[in-house]
């Protein structure tokens, strides 16, 4: 058997990971790009992510059996298309799927389409328009929510409280133009936010652990968002009840208008939720894993994510039935210098200490190994430390027990990390 990781990140060494432990023998496992922490136990790919075309033939040539795919860009680009053309099975949305998280203008309209509680949002072209609709949010909220319409890899969300911080928000993504030139203003919903995540062949829908994510920088979510700097399974934030209204009121209107759009959605779907006053709203759809969620989850997950994948693409999901550890699980991000500014760029090939370090699981991803053996630091989010416990604290305890230079644990120069992960769990 021949099975393919494609992306660079923390995300996909755990796929990796989990599916490494599935493959016997002759097997062989590939990671395209990949990073050091993939490269000691798969073959790295050099064939960048987004190289569709790349990939598509390495695939063909290889006669790969099964492809993961991690992150977003591909899936937006029609890696799935271009896999299926050639009848090479590919876990994933479609492009047109994938344009739930492509746009958040499209996943607005679809929200609104199908009544799923989401909050209220505005698509805006110019920035007078977006000048114009912020004011009001202003007016009537106190504080509202920028959006950027295109991918921006978790960062393209900025909450403004005054006129100032409008101006600087429609500029950030409408002038400076880094995530696309649309933007929806948003209603900004206070609560507590949750990662509802599963698998589904478009019928069917197998949620994950329910996780939590941290993507503020600082502890107590303070300062400019990131791509994640944390998470935890399982999130007693849903509960039963809250579950039951995620399944019938988001989950599976959902399912049903892709249906009913003739949309075909096969892969991971990721709903990001507000929960205020125990009712959810759907923030956002993501249509891949999250990263740092995945870590935690395949952590936990004790059955084959090959069988998964196989049911995911032959449309016979309901045949799955995961087994999950009962543990708990935590997931803490080690990130370098100045992320998630750019200004992380002048503080890498930091040495990395402490990779050996035993009892946690360590997903590498700004990481690169130099000719001389040295592991070094190569982008903004470097590693993520998961450690399982029979409770939070326990796995929070030996999460956190594992890095740092005094604890000869898992460490680099400028380290930067949130010593507050997963504390809310302990305060419910």
């Amino acid at each position: 058997m021949k099975v393919l990781v494609v992306g660079s990140g923390g995300r996909e060494h755990a796929f990796a990971w989990k599916l490494k432990k599935e493959l016997y023998g002759d097997d062989e496992l590939f990671v395209a790009n990949g990073n050091a922490g993939t490269a000691q136990i798969a073959q790295n790919v050099p064939i960048q992510p987004d190289n569709i075309l790349g990939l598509t033939e390495f695939a063909r040539r290889n006669k790969i059996d099964l492809t993961f795919v991690g992150p977003e860009k591909p899936l937006v680009l029609g890696i799935v298309d271009s896999f299926q053309e050639y009848g090479l099975p590919i876990v994933g949305p479609n492009q047109t799927a994938a344009q739930l998280e492509g746009s958040k203008v499209f996943s607005n309209e679809f929200m609104e389409r199908y009544d799923i509680p989401h909050p209220r949002s505005i698509a805006t072209d110019t920035v007078k328009q977006a000048l114009s609709v912020g004011d009001q949010m202003l007016r009537t909220y106190g504080v509202g929510v920028a959006k950027a319409d295109g991918l921006a890899a978790g960062k393209g969300v900025i909450i403004y409280r005054n006129r100032k911080e409008l101006e600087n928000a429609v500029d950030e993504i409408m002038v400076k133009n880094r995530w696309g030139n649309r933007v929806v203003m948003q209603e900004f919903i206070e609560g507590e936010e949750a990662s509802f995540i599963g698998f589904t062949d478009g019928k069917t829908f197998l949620p994950l652990p329910y996780t939590q994510d941290h993507k503020q920088i600082f502890d107590n979510d303070t300062g400019p968002n990131t791509g994640g700097m944390g998470a935890y399974a399982r999130a007693p934030i849903i509960t039963d009840e809250i579950e039951n209204k995620i399944m019938s009121g988001i989950v599976m209107p959902t399912l049903r208008g892709l249906q009913q759009d003739g949309i075909q959605y096969k892969g991971i779907l990721y709903f990001g939720i507000m929960i205020r006053k125990g009712e959810p709203y759907l923030l956002e759809y993501n249509c891949r894993g999250g990263d740092p969620e995945t870590q935690p989850a395949m952590a936990l997950l004790q059955s084959s994510l090959l069988d998964i994948g196989y049911a995911i693409n032959e449309g016979k999901l309901n045949r799955i039935k995961p087994k999950w550890s009962p543990q708990s699980a935590v997931t803490v991000v080690l990130a370098s210098q100045g992320y998630p500014s750019d200004e992380y760029k002048k503080h890498l090939n930091r040495e990395i200490l402490g990779l050996d370090r035993n009892g946690v699981i360590i997903s590498h991803a700004g990481t690169m190994k130099l000719p001389d053996g040295r592991i070094v630091t190569s982008g903004g989010r470097v590693v993520s430390i998961t450690a399982l416990g029979n409770t939070i604290k326990e796995a929070r305890t030996a999460a956190y027990s594992a890095i740092g230079k005094e604890n000869n644990g898992i460490y680099f120069d400028g380290m930067l990390y949130r010593t507050d992960i997963a504390a809310k769990a302990l305060r419910a």
